[in-house]
């Protein structure tokens, strides 16, 4: 029976990774580029209403297949308009139930996985869900127009990467801050301080790194003081590699010194550490005694979701029929201030919003159209 459990608990995990992995293979993820200015790489990450959805999709599907399967009622599409008022009802129920059951299991995975290290969550911070009013014009019909500043739940305002690419983002943050400070004022009086910052930096991001995979900062956020306790506890497991690689290689009393030197300088002031962090932008406070994980680019990530979202609705609210070829608008380059949003493609802004319950597609006989959902 617990065999059986954990296999079960094992497969909805795989099944999540394996849904990260489909949609970004598929370029409908959002991706935040790199801090560094001379590198076009990318971090790509997932919405967590994205991972809902499509769970929720399978299972819908699967059941859908199950009743087809043992129902001939059901065993066309034609037979779905002879269902009873309240068989409609029951299967919207069961609809709304199955979502709930997928939410709650999706928060149980998503933890699970980020207690294994393999996925890294970030809130999001000024997204806003384009909502359509469903107003009447003129002539009595319906007119959808669009509001552009509706809040949503914070819970669906959430990132999910994968811990490779998180930490990837941390080293290419930590190079952006070297290459700015490389650029800055190079007399030969700064030299060795530069290089003793360099060091000290380097150092940071080896120990944030370890308290995010080995020491409990997991989560949206962490507490000043766990932030602290986890770096004491890195800091004391770096001491004891120093000293086992000193006593195993024979070197020299000079070097063992300096690095004695560094770790007694960081050991006093763990404070320096947390600054660092803020100023390269991976941690962001979220009050006094608190931080929110982030990596520096997310915010511009989140400018290019609004942006495209608030594109895509107004492009839709100007067509002729309120409705516009899917296609044509997975093709649509998004610009914001006269900028080219490189970071996201039409692909992605158009799930986005049909995850959200924005816009939904249509079946015409020259293909799928995409136009606003009714409220």
């Amino acid at each position: 029976m617990l065999e059986s459990y954990v296999q079960e608990t094992m497969d909805d995990v795989h099944e999540v990774m394996l849904t990260m992995e489909s949609l970004i293979s598929r370029y409908t993820a959002a991706i935040c580029p790199f801090a560094t200015e001379n590198n076009n790489g990318y971090i790509p990450f997932v919405l967590k209403p994205m991972i809902q959805h499509a769970l929720h999709s399978t299972t819908t599907c699967s059941n859908s297949s199950n009743i087809m399967n043992n129902t001939s009622k059901l065993s066309t599409l034609s037979h779905l308009s002879q269902l009873s008022k309240q068989e409609k009802v029951q299967r919207k129920n069961n609809n709304h139930l199955s979502s709930a059951y997928i939410a709650t299991e999706l928060d149980v995975d998503l933890n699970q996985l980020d207690s294994e290290n393999k996925i890294r969550m970030i809130q999001l911070h000024g997204i806003t869900m384009v909502k359509t009013t469903g107003k009447t014009d003129n002539d009595g019909g319906n007119k959808n127009s669009y509001k552009d500043n509706e809040t949503i739940d914070n819970d669906q305002n959430i990132a999910i990467l994968f811990m490779k690419d998180y930490i990837d983002g941390i080293y290419d943050a930590q190079s952006a801050d070297a290459a700015v400070q490389c650029s800055s004022s190079n007399n030969d009086i700064r030299l060795e301080t530069k290089h003793d910052n360099s060091h000290r930096n380097e150092f940071i991001m080896k120990l944030f790194i370890d308290c995010v995979q080995h020491h409990g900062c997991k989560g949206l956020y962490v507490t000043k003081n766990k932030l602290c306790s986890a770096f004491e506890s890195a800091l004391m497991k770096y001491k004891n590699e120093v000293s086992t690689t000193i006593q195993a290689t024979s070197k020299t009393i000079d070097a063992k010194q300096k690095i004695n030197n560094y770790v007694h300088q960081y050991e006093c002031q763990p404070e320096q550490w947390i600054d660092y962090l803020i100023h390269i932008q991976l941690l962001l406070p979220r009050s006094s005694t608190s931080y929110f994980f982030t990596l520096p680019k997310m915010g511009m990530a989140a400018r290019a979701i609004m942006g495209g979202r608030t594109k895509i609705v107004r492009r839709i609210q100007r067509s002729y029929n309120k409705e516009i070829r899917r296609k044509t608008l997975e093709q649509m380059t998004i610009n914001l201030n006269g900028k080219k949003l490189s970071c996201m493609t039409g692909s992605f802004h158009v799930r986005d919003l049909i995850v959200g319950g924005v816009l939904k597609t249509v079946k015409r006989p020259s293909g799928e159209f995409i136009t606003f959902a009714k409220k």
